[in-house]
């Protein structure tokens, strides 16, 4: 394993922070998990430095 710098990071927000439909928070967890459930990797920043 090698270890490095990284430069910027991209955090979302969870949809609640800025929506409190219901029935869209709803689609967005299915969307989610749906996602997830396909997804086989993984990205380790364990061993990022910030620069």
């Amino acid at each position: 394993m090698s270890a490095g710098k990284i430069g910027k990071l991209n955090l979302n927000l969870l949809p609640a922070a800025f929506c409190q439909d219901a029935r869209i928070l709803e689609q967005f967890e299915s969307a989610r998990a749906a996602f997830y459930a396909e997804t086989d990797w993984a990205l380790d920043i364990s061993a990022a430095r910030d620069p």
